[in-house]
């Protein structure tokens, strides 16, 4: 497997589709590079969020079959995104699979996973080590919906 330097940034706000929530979701990944716009640019027919997960996991399987495991990882965030409780196949069961594509995909990159104690709890946290001299540590973060592999290319870019 060849490592990953960085995906491509695509710049633009894409009509992806005519529901604005959606719409953002796919212009979001493909932004960072996580979702080719040849998968992505005519999936207007998607109308539920039982759609939205059929038609990401179809798409996650189609790249996992071609060997596009980053792009495999984050069709399983999108299906895990707008999953609810009571859905199949289930929340926890998407997201330990988008956490296996990308653990697969960066198995050559430069990061440590590690865990931060705070409280009575643990932080997941991604350490990328500087490339060149440090000049101190960079926190980068995403909101409130995002997860610390969705940062892990804008950071290490």
């Amino acid at each position: 497997m060849v490592p990953i330097t960085a995906p491509d940034f695509p710049v633009g706000f894409h009509s992806f589709h005519r529901n604005p929530a959606y719409n953002y979701q796919l212009n979001r990944w493909h932004s960072l590079g996580l979702m080719r716009f040849e998968d992505i640019h005519n999936l207007g027919s998607m109308q539920t969020f039982g759609d939205w997960i059929h038609t990401m996991l179809a798409l996650a399987d189609q790249a996992e079959s071609e060997e596009r495991l980053l792009n495999a990882a984050f069709f399983c965030r999108a299906a895990e995104f707008y999953t609810t409780d009571g859905d199949v196949p289930d929340k926890e069961a998407l997201y330990r699979r988008f956490r296996d594509l990308f653990d697969r995909a960066t198995a050559q990159e430069p990061l440590r996973k590690i865990r931060v104690p705070w409280k009575d709890a643990e932080i997941p946290v991604l350490q990328i080590p500087a490339t060149g001299p440090s000049r101190g540590t960079v926190l980068l973060h995403g909101g409130v919906d995002s997860c610390l592999e969705d940062v892990y290319f804008p950071m290490n870019y």
